[in-house]
């Protein structure tokens, strides 16, 4: 009986420290993964670096920036960079989709650049969306990002890395805006 019951606080000990383990490496994991920057009156300045979508022939990295204070318009910039074998000079419209199929769409971000890569192009551009948006997708666990330019789409979906970041993000950065 002795036996048993050490058994089962052993294993009971074990089961709760592996649970606060395994919060502290989330927690540690998704810091890594955004900035905040206090800036006085201007506001609380939220970085999410760049989370990875890839296609069967491209990868797109995409970052958000977000300023948070009382005298700003609710916009958000998204700036993502294109990896290809296809030269994207323009691109017509970037749209989110939703696991819940909602979607919305950012038209004619500008190019920052283009410039050759070792297997392809790199093509870089900037862009602006309203938070509600933004906030929405990423309580969404999962979406995907479709790119149109010139009469064709590339669609990209997350990375494993990227679809277990989206909810860590949403609980670190956007339920502290809400």
């Amino acid at each position: 009986m002795k036996n048993t019951s050490a058994l089962v606080l052993l294993l009971s000990l074990m089961i709760f420290t592996s649970c606060g383990l395994s919060s502290k490496l989330s927690e540690r994991r998704v810091k890594k993964h955004y900035e905040v920057f206090y800036r006085g009156d201007a506001g609380t300045t939220y970085f999410i670096k760049p989370l990875e979508f890839e296609s069967e022939s491209a990868k797109l990295e995409i970052d958000y920036t977000y300023t948070h204070a009382a005298d700003r318009t609710d916009s958000v910039s998204v700036k993502f960079s294109i990896w290809s074998t296809e030269k994207i000079k323009a691109i017509d419209s970037l749209e989110w989709i939703g696991s819940s199929k909602q979607s919305f769409t950012m038209n004619q971000p500008t190019r920052m650049f283009l410039e050759k890569a070792p297997n392809g192009f790199i093509a870089r551009f900037e862009g602006y969306v309203p938070y509600p948006m933004v906030d929405s997708l990423f309580q969404n666990d999962e979406h995907s990002i479709r790119i149109y330019h010139e009469q064709n789409n590339i669609h990209f979906d997350p990375t494993p890395s990227t679809r277990k970041l989206i909810p860590l993000l949403d609980s670190y950065i956007w339920d502290l805006i809400r």
